[in-house]
C-alpha cells in the first residue's frame, strides 16, 4: 500500500493560475501546475509488466486503480540518484505516475514569467513547452497533457 504525504481526490481546476509544485531530477529544476498534480507518493510498490510498453517502468496500485508508472528516463532523462517521490499527474483524463528524485514543494509563479522554450536547460526533453525564471534559476515546465495523445494513450514522443 503506498504511503502518501500529499494527495487530492482530483486535480483542482480552480487552483490559482500561479500555483506550481517544484521538483528536481538529475540536477535540473522542473515545475508542474498544482491543478494537474493529484498527489505525491513517498513509497509505492511498482510491479513490472513482462513484455509491457517500453516507456513504462511498471504499474502501481493506488486507491483501487492500477496506474501506469512512466520510466523516468523517457520523460526527464537518466536519474542520478534513486527516486524519492512519485508524482501522480492528470493527463487527458487519466492518471500517470512519474518517479522523480526530489519534490521541493509549492511555488508561486506569475504566468507572465514564461520564457521561450529555446532557453530551456541543455538536455531538456521536447515535451516541456516552456521555462520560467525563478530566483535566477531556469525551471522547465512539465505539461502532463504532452505525455499523452488526444485519446489518453502514451505519446510516441516518449520513445
Amino acid at each position: 500500500m503506498p504511503s502518501e504525504y500529499e494527495w487530492r481526490e482530483s486535480a483542482q481546476p480552480d487552483a490559482r493560475p500561479g500555483q506550481w509544485v517544484g521538483f528536481s531530477h538529475a540536477g535540473q529544476h522542473y515545475a508542474v501546475r498544482a491543478r494537474q498534480l493529484l498527489g505525491v507518493l513517498r513509497e509505492a510498490s511498482i510491479t513490472a509488466v513482462p513484455q509491457g510498453d517500453e516507456r513504462l517502468a511498471g504499474v502501481l496500485a493506488w486507491r483501487g486503480d492500477v496506474l501506469p508508472v512512466l520510466k523516468t528516463e523517457c520523460v526527464l532523462g537518466p536519474p542520478t540518484v534513486p527516486s524519492d517521490a512519485i508524482l501522480l499527474l492528470e493527463c487527458r483524463g487519466r492518471t500517470l505516475a512519474l518517479p522523480v528524485e526530489k519534490v521541493s514543494g509549492a511555488i508561486d509563479l506569475p504566468d507572465d514569467d514564461v520564457l521561450d522554450s529555446a532557453q530551456a536547460p541543455t538536455g531538456t526533453p521536447q515535451h516541456f513547452p516552456a521555462v520560467r525564471l525563478v530566483e535566477e534559476t531556469l525551471v522547465a515546465i512539465l505539461e502532463p497533457d504532452g505525455l499523452c495523445d488526444g485519446h489518453g494513450a502514451l505519446s510516441p514522443a516518449l520513445l
